[in-house]
């Protein structure tokens, strides 16, 4: 892809097959030309698309006028999702979105009436898809454009490849809303440099495509919405060809690298999230997003 711009040269030889079929909506990447689909289903109206297309498992985050926020009932859904591959023949999971904004964070509504169960049930529900996904067998590539925000930046990070488009803002804005981030800030505290991300915690300043991509927070960055699905394609290709015992192999090692440190954090981030949402109502944007 000449006009891409990639963490890392690539090497020679495995070019892009077969660009083109299904997109989603708003240019968030598609990975058309994969293979037959197997089946779609937004499995109770939950706000998740499945699809298999054959040896690819395809999530996409689908409430885009509601900016794609993640529910309780989504975060488990990805979760299932995943965990249904283990012993399947997926190689590779995408996970995109339908709408102009990947993602504006876990949808926490009134968050301030909420009670301390619905709270723990909501941060241990994240942190479980967040632990499938990054345990997952078949290399997870994530694809953005637009607004990537406090819980959807977690996805990013814990996707294996991330592929953004040129216009992406990726923040955790809580503070606008008069709270700190919890589970972004601990989500992103491994991949972003400890004074960007307090920065980023302390303002609400979001990062653009080319820092993201300086920063190793992004494998590629698109300049249109055909090169990305492109893109896609491409490393799903790449996933599929290294078949699933050298795939899975590599995921293990970069799981043995985290250790269990990743958890740990997330965990802690968990038991601190009831005493950020329930110390005073939101004072403006970002303010019910986590």
């Amino acid at each position: 892809m000449s006009g891409a711009r990639h963490l890392a040269s690539k090497a020679g030889g495995g070019g892009v097959n077969g660009v083109g079929g299904v997109g989603s909506v708003g240019g968030v990447g598609g990975i058309g030309g994969v293979g037959g689909v197997d089946g779609a289903s937004d499995v109770g109206g939950v706000g998740v698309i499945c699809q298999t297309r054959g040896q690819t498992l395809r999530l996409t985050l689908n409430r885009p006028d509601e900016g794609n926020r993640l529910t309780v009932d989504m975060l488990a859904a990805i979760a299932n999702a995943i965990r249904g591959i283990d012993d399947s023949s997926v190689r590779a999971v995408v996970i995109d979105a339908n709408g102009p904004d990947f993602c504006l964070g876990g949808e926490l509504g009134r968050f301030w009436e909420m009670s301390l169960s619905d709270i723990e049930r909501f941060a241990n529900t994240f942190i479980d898809m967040l632990l499938r996904i990054r345990g997952c067998a078949a290399p997870v590539i994530l694809s953005a454009a637009g607004r990537v925000w406090g819980g959807g930046m977690c996805l990013l990070d814990a996707a294996d490849i991330a592929i953004v488009s040129g216009n992406v803002s990726i923040a955790v804005p809580e503070v606008l809303g008069g709270r700190p981030p919890v589970l972004s800030f601990m989500g992103a505290y491994r991949n972003i440099p400890e004074k960007t991300l307090m920065r980023m915690a302390l303002s609400g300043e979001g990062l653009g495509a080319a820092e993201a991509l300086r920063l190793g927070l992004v494998s590629a960055v698109a300049d249109s919405a055909a090169e990305q699905a492109a893109l896609c394609e491409e490393y799903v290709n790449m996933a599929e060809r290294a078949s699933q015992n050298p795939a899975g192999v590599i995921k293990e090692l970069r799981v043995a690298a985290d250790g269990s440190e990743y958890e740990r954090q997330l965990r802690a981030a968990g038991a601190l999230l009831p005493k950020a949402l329930l110390s005073g109502q939101p004072t403006g944007q970002g303010g019910e997003n986590e």
